[in-house]
């Protein structure tokens, strides 16, 4: 047992240590003799671990299974050992050697290293220390002092100068920047030429022993540039000062050596600069600048429309844009003028500053402040000025060069004119394209001339343009002007005659086919129709309600339906819109506007004229288009007919349109043209129906027969149906042309007539029809008539005299279209006269007068409402 026991042990302990490391603990098993579950975990928890195992103790205390399992548990371990030691040849083993390798070179290389260092300690310890020059003197000693402090002096400004350069170009103080700059290099200079010598006897050399010198003036020759172009740029400013303009002119011309002729030059480049950005306002690059600001502001941006202009400009935005391009135009040529103007008595602002620069005045009072630069007053302005005053005095009293006998030094009048002239013709014609672009955003004539006059008067009073400047830009604000007001009338003279196209169109349809839904185009129903109230959700104030209703009645009255004023209404608000543009530009009375008006109104006649033609053409072209096939069709041809009799009357519309007399002389008389040719096409359609649907009778009577009198009354309707009921002198020769034209038609028809005393009596009604009208043709009228009667009564001798006014009298209610014009019984200016215009009639003495209500019988209930018994 123990031999066996010492084996396991062994090859145990070998394999729970190999490759350095205690193997896993052994598992649990259970002691010997214990056979149930708890037993078994219990022995489990009294297993010895892998360091405490001992082959005679595992043998002595615990079964052959819990060894067997012992055995198998270490086997397993062994196995997995191997493995893993099979892994790490195969695999680790070749990073190893390349780790081994990177090694072996990182050693060479510090070794390297270690040899170089030793090198530059040997090459160290073999340099020697200067000797220092010893001074011949004690009295030297203060010589030497003061040089020292002389160069700290030199150096300590040419240490400052890149902060104060700085400081000044954050200030937009370009001028001192540039003085600065030229001291700066002027300091520069004496630090590197030691003319005297004097520091070499000392034993100073500023180039070995002060290296930092020339890197310092490296650092502050860069200035020069980051200078000019701060200084260029700051020129697009519109709102600097001629100050400013001057200090900045004369920055260029001292750093940049350019004539003030180049410098006028560059000022007016930069200026027009600016200007294109103000003149590009509502373009794809100002809306994109105006985008990436509003996204910077956290803003959405602004709406375009698809040609990346912007939906919504206010006239506000539009007048102030224009202001600004006014403004900077004339702040440059104010500017221009004043910093480099001059003339025989006097120089020029930038003239004077330089002769100020090389004189040895005081201060002069002509100059601005900020323009009488010295060096001294420059170095009093920097920190440690006190140290500066041990500077030599060519320094401290240092004065850029200039050269005023140079023309560089000068910009004479006619280089001035020309640059100024060439810049604002350029302006001009900017602002020109402009003005037309940003008025088209304006749709409306009143905003329009207000924008116009706003800008008119700030020219007026701005004093910086000449008389000729002023003049031309007033001229091109009013060609900007005058072409977007006409613009506007032509866009709305087109749009009503596209409307009254569609409208007339749309309404002759529905009348020829009204379908379910009835149309009220009849003047005379319309007439007895109440007006609408307006509801109490659109009640507005007390005079405007009663206003429309008022307007309503007088519509009715005259006959105005509702489907002729929506065929009307477009033209005739287009006209009142352009009356009132009309009185808005001729409220302003001065000569210019006058001037401007004239041309407006001659520019606009055409292109009225030219509406109304198309009005009278394309309603030819309507009524060209409508046969005369039914009753409907000649209903439309009645609202066409309808249609011209407005534009014939005082309509608004031909009023509104502010005509020329020979224009609406012209209109009215193709009109009236138009009007009667549609007329006759509906009487002749008329005549022939009545006549048509009203034969000859067959019963006889003791009066004019009722085929007669039905003919007459459906003539009598269809005249009021066209609207002839106002009795003016055109609608009553109307009535009497169809009147006439009736008598004639039915005269000439000898069928009408046969050989009966009822004819007779037809023919004396007819007698009495025309007997009342004047005139050559109602007497030929007249004289086929007693033709025809003389005829009847020869062959009727026992006819007795008949006479047909009492009839007709009573009648007349019925008959009222046709009597209109005619002459009347009753010639006092009573109701009773304009009702009954032929008098009360009288009683027949046939038959007994009978009240209404006694003709009524009981059981019919016409009015259901009214007791009748």
């Amino acid at each position: 047992m123990s031999r066996r026991g010492s084996v396991l042990s062994t090859s145990s302990s070998k394999a729970s240590v190999s490759n350095g490391h205690i193997g896993s603990p052994i598992p649990p098993s259970m002691s010997r003799g214990s056979t149930t579950p708890s037993s078994r975990k219990l022995s489990v928890s009294k297993l010895p671990t892998s360091q405490d195992l001992d082959p005679d103790d595992l043998f002595t205390k615990y079964t052959v299974s819990d060894v067997k399992f012992v055995q198998s548990q270490l086997r397993t371990d062994a196995d997995a050992k191997q493995e893993e030691l099979r892994l790490m040849v195969g695999e680790r083993y070749r990073d190893l050697l390349q780790a081994s390798t990177s090694i072996i070179a990182i050693a060479k290389s510090s070794n390297r290293v270690l040899d170089a260092l030793q090198e530059t300690r040997i090459a160290i310890e073999s340099q020697r220390l200067p000797t220092l020059p010893k001074s011949e003197s004690i009295v030297n000693q203060d010589s030497h002092l003061h040089s020292l402090q002389l160069l700290a002096a030199h150096i300590k400004l040419l240490l400052d100068a890149p902060e104060h350069l700085w400081r000044l170009i954050e200030r937009k103080r370009y001028f001192t920047a540039a003085w600065l700059f030229l001291l700066s290099r002027v300091i520069h200079l004496a630090l590197r030429q030691d003319e005297d010598g004097e520091r070499l006897k000392l034993g100073i050399d500023v180039t070995d022993q002060f290296p930092l010198i020339q890197r310092q003036w490296d650092a502050v020759s860069q200035f020069r540039s980051q200078i000019v172009h701060k200084a260029t740029l700051s020129l697009r400013e519109p709102t600097i000062t001629a100050p400013d303009i001057c200090s900045t002119a004369l920055t260029l011309h001292l750093l940049d050596s350019k004539p003030l002729t180049d410098t006028l030059a560059v000022f007016l480049e930069q200026r027009h600069k600016s200007l294109q950005v103000l003149l590009s306002f509502g373009t794809d690059a100002s809306i994109k600048r105006a985008s990436s600001i509003r996204r910077a502001n956290g803003q959405a941006p602004q709406d375009t429309n698809s040609k990346g202009e912007f939906k919504n400009v206010s006239t506000r935005q539009i007048r102030d844009a224009a202001q600004a391009v006014l403004e900077a135009v004339a702040s440059t040529v104010k500017g221009a003028r004043d910093v480099f103007g001059s003339s025989s008595s006097t120089s020029s602002l930038a003239e004077s500053v330089l002769e100020y620069i090389q004189s040895d005045a005081s201060p002069s009072t002509s100059l601005p402040s900020e323009l009488q630069l010295t060096t001294e007053s420059l170095l009093m302005t920097l920190p440690s000025s006190t140290q500066f005053l041990l500077l030599p005095a060519n320094l401290r009293f240092y004065k850029p060069y200039v050269d005023l006998a140079s023309t560089s030094s000068h910009v004479s009048a006619p280089d001035l004119d020309q640059h100024v002239e060439r810049y604002f013709t350029n302006a001009a014609n900017g602002l020109r394209k402009s003005l037309s672009r940003w008025l088209r955003k304006i749709s409306s004539v009143k905003d329009v001339w207000q924008t116009r006059n706003y800008l008119r008067q700030w020219l007026s009073e701005s004093a910086r343009f000449t008389s000729e400047e002023a003049g031309e830009l007033t001229r091109i604000l009013d060609q900007a002007t005058r072409e977007r007001v006409l613009d506007i009338w032509q866009v709305m003279l087109a749009e009503a005659q596209t409307g009254f196209g569609a409208s007339i169109e749309l309404a002759i349809s529905r009348i020829r086919d009204p379908g379910d839904t009835p149309v009220d185009s009849y003047p005379i129903q319309h007439l007895l129709q109440a007006p609408q109230l307006p509801s109490n959700a659109a009640l507005g104030p007390v005079d405007t309600s009663f206003l429309k209703y008022e307007t309503g009645l007088r519509r009715q009255l005259i006959g105005r339906t509702a489907l002729l004023d929506e065929t009307l209404g477009t033209l005739e608000n287009c006209a009142s819109l352009l009356q009132n543009d009309m009185l808005h530009v001729l409220a302003f009375d001065d000569d210019a506007t006058r001037a401007l008006v004239e041309d407006l109104k001659k520019q606009y006649q055409p292109h009225a004229s030219v509406l109304c033609d198309h009005i009278v053409e394309h309603l030819q072209e309507k009524v060209s288009a409508i046969p005369d096939a039914s009753a409907r069709d000649v209903n439309g041809l009645v609202f066409a007919a309808s249609v011209a009799r407005e534009f014939n009357s005082p309509s608004s519309f031909v009023n509104h349109l502010c005509l020329a007399s020979p224009v609406v002389e012209a209109f009215n008389k193709k009109v009236n043209v138009l009007h009667d040719l549609i007329i006759n096409r509906w009487r002749n359609y008329t005549i022939s129906t009545v006549l048509a649907q009203n034969t000859s009778a067959k019963n006889q009577r003791d009066s004019p027969s009722l085929h007669l009198t039905n003919a007459l009354f459906w003539l009598s309707r269809n005249i009021e149906e066209v609207g002839w009921n106002r009795h003016t002198s055109d609608q009553a020769r109307a009535t009497e042309r169809t009147l006439l034209a009736f008598l004639t038609s039915i005269i000439e028809t000898d069928s009408y007539f046969p050989a009966s005393k009822q004819s007779i009596h037809d023919l004396v009604l007819l007698q009495a029809l025309a007997g009342r009208r004047e005139g050559a043709e109602w007497e030929c009228v007249c004289r086929g008539i007693d033709e025809k009667v003389s005829n009847l009564r020869g062959l009727i001798p026992d006819m007795p005299e008949t006479n047909a006014k009492d009839y007709l009298a009573r009648h007349q209610l019925l008959f009222a279209p046709l009597l209109a014009g005619a002459a009347t019984e009753d010639e006092s200016n009573t109701a009773s006269s304009y009702l009954l215009p032929l008098g009360v009639p009288s009683l027949d003495q046939r038959q007994e007068f009978q009240p209404a209500m006694d003709v009524t019988k009981p059981q019919v209930r016409r009015f259901n409402m009214l007791l009748v018994g």
